[in-house]
């Protein structure tokens, strides 16, 4: 393909920042993809063969999702790719039931021959056979029982992956679930699963009574990128497409990439976008501002978004957090948002379940890079200024709706209440 088009002359540029886009350099993730494929690899019998894959935004489910999936289908799987984003699940599975030959034609050629599992495939020919008997009226597990079935008859598995399983609609995973589990699980039929979603899931799919069979599924929570990793990466990254960067400019970079390849994928795209790395060497300054832009969009595409999918009762307890320049005890938030107990306990749960808090053996709570005590100030800030001008009446532009503040005066303490309207418990001067 020409490198020229009326639409301009393509970026040269080897990182990928956008979300769910393989990196070139997939690093911190080997003993990750060794643990699900070996899982995969043994069979039914294996915890593993069906596996949840848990993470924060940004920190690569998809990527490893996708990586699975292409090492599945290089050994001979047949690979349902689904998610839950929105309602109709049953269709798509019939749909991603029918795509199969026709993913399969296009694919053929790129397959290895060497099968790294050890499965042996007799061929693909039997994959159209089967499909003209499953009927479009049968319902899903029908369909995928008549499909794992005669995959296990020809020496192949099927591997179904669902993304996004956190947006799911409840009563369609239920079925769902229990779809997977007796195909799998009861018939012992060649038939592997992989899901993938945010946190949330802890404290909500994974607490549904109904919902046992994720239960026990395998749980993989996505690991922090280390230091090291992000060298790597970035250095791996950058030397490979043909460029190179000082020392000082590496570790300045991977220092400030956190536990998120999404940072560590904006910090190199913009180092090399700014210094025209395919010409000029990427340098300490041309970092720094790389740095800057990329924690810029990190604030827009992640630490927002997570803030306003908040509950107002879970920004209320990160606000107490964050007065206290990001740590605060636990008896100290309980007397700031004087709340019972009982409610302290599960806002302070689904915050460290979704990573946006830690606590320590001293009983003390911390915020994370997700929500970092300064972009919580500048929210807030944000948030009281639009609620003045707007008098608290209009909702903000954002999918949140701005709450006003109380402003009843307390004569002993002769202030007006900062807490939000309608809040519980007693009022407060300082948060």
């Amino acid at each position: 393909m020409s490198g020229f088009s009326s639409l301009g002359t393509p970026s040269d540029n080897p990182f990928s920042p956008g979300f769910g886009v393989r990196p070139r350099s997939l690093v911190g993730r080997k003993d990750l993809l060794d643990s699900i494929g070996g899982g995969l690899a043994t069979g039914p019998h294996s915890e593993r063969y069906t596996s949840l894959l848990i993470g924060r935004r940004g920190s690569g489910k998809t990527v490893v999702l996708q990586e699975i999936e292409g090492r599945a289908a290089q050994d001979g799987w047949l690979v349902l790719k689904l998610d839950a984003v929105n309602k109709g699940l049953p269709e798509r599975i019939s749909q991603a039931v029918y795509a199969l030959e026709t993913e399969q034609s296009l694919d053929l050629e790129d397959r290895s021959t060497s099968k790294t599992t050890g499965l042996t495939v007799a061929g693909f020919g039997w994959t159209r056979t089967v499909i003209d008997k499953i009927r479009p009226d049968w319902d899903a597990r029908r369909q995928l029982t008549a499909l794992a079935a005669h995959a296990q008859e020809n020496d192949a598995s099927v591997l179904v992956t669902l993304d996004e399983m956190h947006s799911g609609d409840r009563d369609e995973l239920r079925r769902f679930a229990a779809d997977i589990q007796h195909i799998t699980k009861k018939s012992e039929l060649p038939l592997g699963f992989l899901g993938a979603g945010l946190p949330s899931m802890k404290t909500t799919l994974l607490e549904d009574n109904h919902l046992t069979f994720f239960h026990r599924c395998a749980q993989f929570d996505m690991p922090a990128l280390t230091t090291t990793d992000a060298l790597v990466g970035l250095r791996n990254t950058i030397t490979d497409a043909g460029g190179a960067i000082d020392d000082d400019a590496l570790r300045y970079a991977a220092s400030h990439c956190g536990s998120l390849p999404y940072k560590l994928q904006h910090i190199g795209h913009n180092a090399w976008e700014i210094a025209d790395a395919s010409r000029n060497r990427i340098d300490l300054s041309v970092v720094r501002l790389a740095v800057e832009a990329a924690e810029a969009t990190f604030l827009e595409r992640i630490s927002v978004p997570a803030w306003f999918a908040l509950s107002e009762q879970d920004q209320d307890y990160l606000e107490v957090v964050a007065s206290s320049d990001g740590t605060a005890s636990l008896r100290s938030i309980a007397s700031h948002l004087q709340r019972p107990a009982k409610s302290l306990s599960r806002s302070l749960r689904r915050l460290v379940a979704s990573g946006y808090a830690t606590v320590s053996n001293d009983r003390t709570v911390s915020l994370t890079e997700m929500l970092p005590a300064s972009t919580i100030s500048q929210l807030l800030e944000t948030e009281r200024l639009h609620a003045d001008f707007i008098g608290g009446s209009v909702p903000s532009t954002s999918t949140h709706r701005t709450t006003p503040r109380c402003q009843k005066y307390m004569p002993r303490a002769k202030a007006h209440c900062v807490r939000r309207r309608g809040h519980p418990g007693s009022c407060a001067s300082t948060q």
